[in-house]
């Protein structure tokens, strides 16, 4: 363990230094992605600095910004990025001289964190690592994380799936990682992890999904925002909801959305659905939330309906009558 936190820190510190610094001397590889919550992205930089290209320099740009130079991965444009069979750190793989079926596995784990797919798998690592990923931003009020706990957290994934860890051994490591975050993942002032504002002043609810139903049942305005990409959305989304993405979000998105009682935004696991969220609340959307259990996951964990375009309406009808009727309706093993 000693040995993964040395490289871990190692790693932390040339991070942060690339981060905030801009070339100078002698050109070095460059990638580029958008600033993220998400697992998939800081598994990547992790990746990039420990596998890849450890001289390499990245940069954390807002959603949504144009991206002219570096290696772009983890946004829509890149051929780095996730999609429904692999995720972006899986793609990255592919950059690497050589298999190291460690990081393979790795990359089948990240994957499994940012789909639908670790419900429905036999692996016990991905809800185990999901745990205690999302205790780390809740310790540092998730847009403060330092570089420093990222890059430790995901040295200790690697480390436990080096030594074929199971469930038990895996949260022994990531949890004895945990307690000592605070010393050991202080914070550093050049780099807060991605954030750019003091989410302290914009913290979200974490509104059971039970309340949301109720709410629709008691003739609330609840409006629902999948956070995710086009295709993702046109698969199965939540009856009614509206795409809006990330990058997409700005007074004029905001401005329909004012008069909402409720307005969860969401996405698999709810990492872009807590920054839309947030972002929303920032233009004035004081009923922004997100919802529990966790995005769609949680959702279809529930055994509510879900809708394509096709079925848009009807799905639309099933929900209206299940908030009406919660307890028949709901697996209640899931809540």
């Amino acid at each position: 363990m000693r040995q993964h936190k040395l490289l871990s820190m190692a790693l932390a510190v040339v991070l942060v230094a690339v981060l905030t610094a801009g070339f100078t001397g002698r050109s070095r590889p460059h990638y580029v992605t958008w600033q993220s919550l998400e697992p998939d992205i800081w598994a990547s930089i992790w990746l990039i600095k420990t596998h890849i290209d450890p001289n390499a320099k990245i940069s954390l740009l807002p959603p949504g910004s144009k991206i002219t130079s570096g290696v772009a991965f983890g946004v829509p444009e890149s051929r780095y990025r996730r999609d429904q069979q692999s995720s972006a750190f899986e793609k990255l793989l592919s950059r690497l001289d050589a298999d190291n079926p460690d990081l393979a596995r790795m990359g089948s784990i990240i994957t499994s964190l940012e789909t639908l797919s670790w419900s429905a798998t036999e692996d016990p690592l991905p809800p185990v690592i999901e745990a205690v990923y999302r205790q780390l931003q809740e310790r540092f009020d998730r847009d403060y994380v330092p570089a420093t706990c990222y890059g430790q957290f995901f040295s200790e994934v690697y480390g436990g799936v080096a030594v074929q860890a199971g469930p038990d051994v895996m949260m022994t490591r990531l949890s004895e990682f945990l307690q000592q975050a605070e010393s050991d993942c202080q914070w550093d002032g050049a780099y807060a992890g991605g954030g750019m504002l003091d989410s302290r002043h914009n913290e979200i609810d974490l509104l059971p999904v039970a309340s949301v139903l109720q709410a629709i049942d008691a003739g609330k305005k609840v409006v629902f925002i999948d956070t995710r990409e086009t295709d993702e959305f046109e698969a199965g989304h939540i009856p009614g909801a509206i795409n809006l993405k990330l990058r997409e979000v700005n007074e004029t998105a905001a401005a329909p959305l004012m008069d909402a009682d409720i307005v969860v935004s969401y996405c698999l696991k709810d990492f872009r659905g807590y920054e839309v969220a947030r972002k929303l609340k920032q233009h004035g959307v004081s009923g922004a939330v997100t919802m529990k259990p966790h995005g769609l996951v949680g959702w279809h964990a529930l055994g509510l309906p879900t809708a394509t375009v096709e079925n848009e309406l009807p799905a639309t009808q099933e929900l209206t009558a299940c908030a009406g009727n919660v307890d028949s309706c709901v697996t209640k093993e899931a809540l």
